[in-house]
C-alpha cells in the first residue's frame, strides 16, 4: 500500500512499518521504519529496558538501529538515497521488518505491561483538569 505522501506500507509477522523518500538540508534519504512497542507507563521498566535496547542494538549488524521516536520504540534505517544501489531498498526494508518481527513479542512480553495504574484524568467544565476521583473519595 503506498499513501498520498508516498510511503510504502509493509508487514512481516505482527510488524508493520514504512519506507519513503525523506529530504533534509537538500539531501534526499531512503528511510524505513517499524515499531516494535510503544514505551511502558511503568517507570521501574524504563531503565532495565533502555539496558536491554543498547544491547541489541550493539548486537544489531547493518545499518539499522533501534531508537525511540516520540513515545515509541522503533527500528529503522536512514541512507543517502545517492549511496543505495537498486537492491539496497529492499535490503533496508528487509532489515527494519526483520529485527522488530523477532524482537516486538519478546519485548512487549517482558517491557509491555505495567504494574502501576495511572492516574485518569477529567476535563472540567472550566477547561481545567482535574484528578479522577477513586470510589470512597
Amino acid at each position: 500500500m503506498t499513501d498520498e505522501k508516498g510511503w510504502r506500507f509493509f508487514k512481516l509477522g505482527f510488524a508493520e512499518g514504512r519506507a519513503g523518500i525523506v529530504e533534509s538540508e537538500n539531501e534526499l534519504y531512503f528511510h524505513a521504519e517499524t515499531l516494535i512497542m510503544p514505551l511502558p507507563s511503568d517507570r521501574d521498566l524504563i531503565l532495565p529496558l533502555m539496558r536491554k535496547l543498547h544491547e541489541i542494538n550493539h548486537g544489531i549488524s547493518g545499518t539499522a538501529s533501534i531508537g525511540i521516536e516520540n513515545e515509541n520504540i522503533v527500528v529503522t534505517v536512514t541512507r543517502q538515497v545517492g549511496d543505495l544501489r537498486p537492491d539496497d531498498f529492499s535490503c533496508c526494508i528487509d532489515s527494519v521488518m526483520s529485527i522488530a518481527d523477532n524482537l516486538d513479542d519478546k519485548l512487549i512480553e517482558q517491557y509491555g505491561g505495567t504494574s502501576k495504574k495511572h492516574v485518569p484524568f477529567n476535563t472540567t467544565a472550566s477547561g481545567g483538569r482535574a484528578r479522577q476521583k477513586k470510589k470512597g473519595e
